[in-house]
Parts: structure tokens; C-alpha cells; sequence
């Protein structure tokens, strides 16, 4: 295994969109018209080059693993994007973290400034990372946090490797039954027509309230390889999260959008050592949308469990 460590600031070059990943940038133009004088509130800072951090690598077996870092003090705090996501989602999040916290944001294989090698992007593999870059970093049972997909792989791993994470948060991570998430998804995974796909994720991952702001920065954003996002797909399906958060039996916070992707059965199955919430006019990108309510939940949840 190759254990080299390398920092560098540097962009991956261009990838071109396939049908998949031009649906995904279709859903930025969607909600156009019906959110066109509907935002609210206070628009959040866009994420400019005033708040990124140099992007540094590890190497693991060949396959270079983005990371961005700030912050001193424990418990040090493990943030992952979701799917088609990139560690720079969270630089709100993680510029409040880490007044008190070391943070480490890290870009999942295939995604952002990390290597979108060919074969399998399974939890499995996913975690295999995250616990390599940890360990390689110093994290010591850190607090995980993680959007969509981030979250559930984090839950992969709290369930698989229990002790590893000091504590995990989850922000709208689609935990629900196997047979409500395949009901929804399944049908839009298989649809040939990007179209379709496209219509789904406006109407499931924005809201009326969401600013301008983020749907310009879907649109230009770098998205992964299709054989990237086909695998994640299998990936997503295929994980019973509503057993394994009942299952773990860490410290836990779960903050859902307005229009969650849970449900009420698995809900009901949690254990005590999980606290929920759920943030008001927000779709899916709720670290995005409304820090000013999600920053305020986890900061009460650090100070439950760690007085922090």
C-alpha cells in the first residue's frame, strides 16, 4: 500500500457529461420558474474563493483521496459530501467547526480533486477510505457528519465497524425502509430518458425557498464519471440504512429538510442515543440553504456529548 502523503492545490481536468450527469445539471434550470421571487429570508454567503482551503492528497493503492483541513481541538471532525458532492459543500460548516475542533472535509473517491478510478464504488470501498485517511491523519474516533449519501456510508460504517466513530451526525440522509427507497428510486435509476431523472431530483432535492445562488453553483459544478454515479446508484439501493441506524448505538444527530427522504417507521425504530431534528423552508442541501438553524443543532449536540 502506498502510504505517501502529498499536498497540492489543483483541479481535475473537465469531465464531460454523460446522460446521467446532464440530468443532474438539468434540475439546476427546473425550478426556475417556480422559485423565481419565492426565496426568503437571508441569502448565505456564496462559497467563494475567500472561503477554500488548499487541497491536499493522500495515496491509497494507487488511488489519490482529496482532503481540505482547519481547526485545532477534540473531538476532531470528519465531514463527506454526498453523492455528485465535493468537500467544498462544506466550508460553511466547516469554517464554524473549526473554532473549536480540528476538521477535516475529504472528497469521496470519484469525486471533486480525488482519482475516479474504474471498478466497484461500494460502502465497503468507501469506508475502506475514510477509516485510511483517518488513521493516516491522526483522526482518533472523530465525530462524522455527512449530506445524503455521506451520511449513509458513515451509518455503512458505525454499523460495520462500531468503536471507529466517536459520534455521527446525518444531514437528510436518505434513511428509510429498503422497500420505501427502492419504491422511489429504482424507477428513476432505470429510466432511459434523463429527462425523467432530471424532473425527480428538481422536484426532490430543491424547495420553493432554496436561493439562486445554489442552483447556479449546481449547474457549474464538476460532476463524476457516469461509471462512478451508476455504481453509487447500486450502492444506494442496496443499503437497508433504516436497520443499521437502529442497529448503532453511538452518539447520533439526525437533521431532516423540510421535505425529508425518511419515514415515519424508521423513525420510530431509533434507539435513545439519537436525537432528530428538522430544519424549516429548506430542500435538500440544508448545510447549505439554512446554516443559521443547521450550525446551532450540531453545536448543541457537540455540547451534549463532549461539552464543546
Amino acid at each position: 500500500m502506498d502510504m505517501q502523503k502529498s499536498e497540492e492545490i489543483g483541479h481535475a481536468s473537465t469531465i464531460q457529461l454523460g446522460r446521467r450527469k446532464a440530468a443532474l445539471a438539468i434540475v439546476t434550470v427546473g425550478l426556475a420558474s417556480m422559485t423565481a421571487g419565492r426565496a426568503i429570508g437571508a441569502v448565505p454567503p456564496a462559497l467563494d474563493e475567500s472561503l477554500a482551503l488548499p487541497v491536499k492528497h493522500l495515496t491509497r493503492d494507487g488511488v489519490r483521496l482529496a482532503y481540505v483541513e482547519k481547526g485545532t481541538g477534540e473531538p476532531s471532525i470528519l465531514l463527506v459530501h454526498g453523492m455528485t458532492g465535493e468537500h467544498s459543500s462544506f466550508l460553511y460548516l466547516l469554517h464554524h467547526l473549526s473554532k473549536n475542533h480540528r476538521v477535516v472535509a475529504v472528497d469521496l473517491r470519484g469525486h471533486g480533486d480525488s482519482d475516479a478510478p474504474e471498478g466497484e464504488y461500494s460502502d465497503a470501498v468507501f469506508n475502506d477510505d475514510l477509516v485510511f485517511m483517518c488513521n493516516e491523519l491522526g483522526l482518533k474516533n472523530p465525530v462524522a457528519m455527512g449530506h445524503s449519501f455521506g451520511g449513509s456510508t458513515l451509518l455503512h460504517l458505525a454499523q460495520h465497524r462500531p468503536g471507529f466513530l466517536g459520534g455521527l451526525v446525518l444531514l437528510d440522509s436518505g434513511v428509510r425502509t429498503t422497500a420505501a427507497k427502492e419504491a422511489e428510486l429504482q424507477p428513476v435509476y432505470d429510466d432511459p430518458d434523463p429527462e425523467a431523472l432530471a424532473k425527480f431530483l428538481a422536484e426532490r432535492m430543491n424547495s420553493p425557498w432554496d436561493p439562486p445562488e445554489l442552483r447556479s453553483r449546481r449547474k457549474n459544478k464538476k460532476y463524476p464519471p457516469d461509471h462512478v454515479i451508476e455504481s453509487m446508484q447500486k450502492t444506494v439501493v442496496g443499503f437497508d440504512a433504516a436497520s443499521a441506524a437502529a442497529e448503532v448505538t453511538l452518539p447520533a444527530l439526525f437533521l431532516l429538510a423540510t421535505r425529508h427522504f425518511s419515514d415515519p417507521e424508521t423513525l420510530g425504530r431509533l434507539g435513545p442515543n439519537w436525537l432528530v431534528g428538522q430544519v424549516v423552508a429548506s430542500g435538500h442541501s440544508i448545510h447549505l440553504v439554512v446554516p443559521e438553524q443547521v450550525h446551532p443543532m450540531i453545536d448543541r449536540f457537540l455540547q451534549i456529548h463532549w461539552g464543546s
